[in-house]
């Protein structure tokens, strides 16, 4: 297992169940950013999934007690109650609804979260973007998908954003930029605020989620540039944060304005 926060994904699979999922499944997908999880969603459905989405622990919770699931997917960073404080309420849950696997999702994977969120009977945990290619890969096989880590990126992945523009289409990424512009630039806003406020823990939840928002549109050096905030708030570290959030605000217009150029040439 490794410790890299660069790494795609950090797996455990030891699920029959998650092992036998047939092509077409029933899946959960539990994510309080928008962006995040519309893409997911949008991507697991235009593969042929059934998908259900809640914005928090408690509706997922609700949701998931019929065990009518095949899969699960938990962000791992959500208000008030995380995914694996979530997890472990769901495994408490009676009969099917009880066994369902679940997977940890999360824009900035940390390998000593492992012991909790395996006490917790989560099967694993990835790191986002989504890749339609990865999901694809995770449901019908219980094998994990080659680790990867990338140095030196555009700022724009712009395979991964024709993939998605394959499966979703030009209109729906174009409204997926329109709902990060204005939900990541709020975010954007707060952590300013928050970071001259000296609210360094407040700061890193906004960073959490900015970098979840950035990676589902596969804009990774702002991405890795939040998780870098996210990481060293975890740390209380302000020292560490001040100077990498004065760094935010441009490479986050410079990345908007690469995401919507790429778009429109792809129109």
């Amino acid at each position: 297992m490794t410790s890299s926060t660069d790494h795609n994904v950090l797996l455990a699979w030891d699920s029959p169940r998650f092992a036998a999922t047939t092509a077409r499944s029933r899946i959960l997908v539990v994510d309080d950013n928008d962006v995040s999880r519309t893409v997911a969603a949008d991507l697991l459905e235009r593969s042929g999934h059934s998908v259900v989405t809640a914005v928090d622990g408690p509706s997922a919770i609700a949701v998931a007690r019929d065990g009518r699931f095949d899969l699960i997917l938990l962000d791992m960073q959500m208000p008030g109650m995380d995914g694996i404080e979530a997890a472990e309420v769901i495994r408490a849950c009676p009969g099917a609804a009880g066994t369902v696997p679940i997977v940890l999702f999360t824009a900035t994977p940390v390998a000593s979260d492992e012991p909790r969120w395996r006490r917790a009977g989560i099967q694993g945990c990835l790191s986002k973007p989504f890749r339609i290619d990865r999901l694809v890969d995770l449901l019908a096989s219980p094998v994990s998908p080659a680790l990867l880590s990338e140095s030196s990126l555009p700022l724009v992945a712009l395979s991964d954003l024709a993939l998605d523009l394959g499966a979703l289409g030009h209109d729906r990424m174009a409204g997926l930029a329109d709902l990060f512009r204005h939900s990541s630039g709020v975010d954007l806003e707060r952590l300013l605020i928050l970071t001259g406020e000296g609210k360094v823990g407040e700061a890193g939840a906004v960073a959490h989620r900015m970098a979840g928002a950035a990676a589902s549109l596969h804009l990774h050096p702002l991405s890795t540039l939040c998780r870098e905030i996210d990481v060293a708030a975890r740390n209380q570290d302000l020292g560490a944060v001040a100077p990498l959030v004065k760094e935010v605000s441009a490479l986050w217009h410079r990345s908007l304005d690469a995401l919507v150029l790429a778009l429109d040439e792809a129109e």
